[in-house]
């Protein structure tokens, strides 16, 4: 059946996560169009689109960089604007018989400036949707304990992988360890991505170095530091450690596939992995994976790809990983990787789209 569908935000900048979900989308018949923060473009598109599909409700809400630095004190006030403004986007396109889709990638925002805004506004939507989308059954369950009262249907759409989304690497292996200071035999841990205060960057550090055992592992933090506080923070944890390598700075898109070819595993150690792209990129390049196993990573991968840890465990899940079957591990991950096919997330979405066989309805048992 084709449909047109209106996507907010229309893409987000180094995610292709979006690209790739609506191409797939696209090979279905379902076109796509951009969606804008503007209730005049609500009024005009409202007849023309069948379904509205919301990702990522702080992109929406939040004033970030200079204007948050500069209008600090007003920044309850632009949210409350920008909260109410989008909830009237939405209301217009429910009320015209526009089917809103909601895609939960996180079940709050990773950094809540105004937590009582941020749950109003979250539950705002949610009452909103008529179909809700999340990429794995632990995301469903977290769902249904967060809002016990939601009675929309969920559809479970696992995240597609990243395979050759990427471009190749400048370099191989041996050289991009040259080049970062690590040894040709080192067994290597990746950490990867936008460091952010949640995902408590400086605790995986410090449960590295307490393998001193392991004296061939190194790792390697690769990615921008959202704050100077979260700066520091691994900075300190690093202590000046030779085994830690600290590349913090943006990671261009040509550099990402170099350095995960550097590495033996990510860690991807925050403590709610609730649904990460971070988790598939590095299953993508071949990279097994230590997370926490009450997590989205157990719903996503198995051994031998996946090292899971219990809290406090994650010293012990990293030596684990050091002792051999590293070739099978990668192995394992790529094929992973592989089964988590866009045209399979696309296909849930679209019965999302069209209101037909949900997973589960949100209060229920599953």
């Amino acid at each position: 059946m084709p449909l047109t569908v209106a996507s907010l935000p229309p893409g987000v900048q180094d995610n292709p996560y979006l690209e790739l979900l609506q191409a797939a989308l696209r090979r279905r018949g379902v076109q796509t169009v951009p969606a804008h923060a503007r209730l005049t473009w609500a009024l005009r598109v409202r007849s023309s689109v069948q379904a509205a599909h919301l990702h990522w409700l702080e992109l929406y809400v939040h004033v970030l960089g200079d204007l948050e630095q500069r209008w600090r004190a007003l920044a309850p006030v632009m949210y409350v604007f920008r909260a109410l403004r989008l909830l009237a986007i939405l209301t217009v396109l429910r009320v015209s018989g526009v089917r809103l889709v909601w895609t939960v990638h996180n079940v709050r925002p990773h950094e809540q400036r105004f937590p009582v805004l941020d749950r109003v506004l979250t539950r705002a939507v949610a009452w909103l949707a008529e179909s809700i989308v999340v990429h794995s059954d632990f995301a469903r369950r977290t769902l249904q304990r967060e809002y016990p009262w939601l009675r929309s249907a969920v559809w479970i759409a696992p995240h597609g992988h990243y395979v050759g989304s990427y471009p190749d690497g400048l370099g191989d292996r041996r050289s991009v360890r040259r080049e970062l200071g690590i040894p040709e035999d080192a067994v290597v841990f990746l950490v990867f991505g936008q460091l952010r205060a949640y995902k408590g960057v400086d605790h995986t550090v410090r449960a590295f170095r307490a393998l001193a055992a392991q004296r061939g592992a190194h790792l390697l933090v690769a990615g921008a530091p959202r704050s100077e506080a979260v700066r520091e923070r691994i900075v300190d944890a690093a202590g000046g450690d030779p085994r830690v390598h600290l590349r913090l700075e943006l990671v261009e898109d040509n550099q990402v596939a170099d350095l995960h070819a550097a590495a033996d595993a990510a860690v991807i150690a925050y403590p709610e992995v609730f649904s990460s792209g971070a988790l598939l990129l590095a299953l993508s390049h071949g990279l097994p994976v230590v997370a926490p196993r009450e997590s989205s990573a157990a719903d996503v991968a198995a051994a031998p790809a996946l090292v899971a840890f219990e809290p406090g465990g994650l010293a012990e899940a990293l030596s684990g990983m050091c002792e051999g079957r590293l070739a099978e591990r990668r192995t394992a991950a790529l094929a992973t990787a592989r089964s988590h096919s866009w045209d399979i997330a696309a296909a849930r979405v679209h019965d999302a789209y069209l209101g037909r066989c949900p997973d589960v309805a949100a209060g229920g048992s599953g």
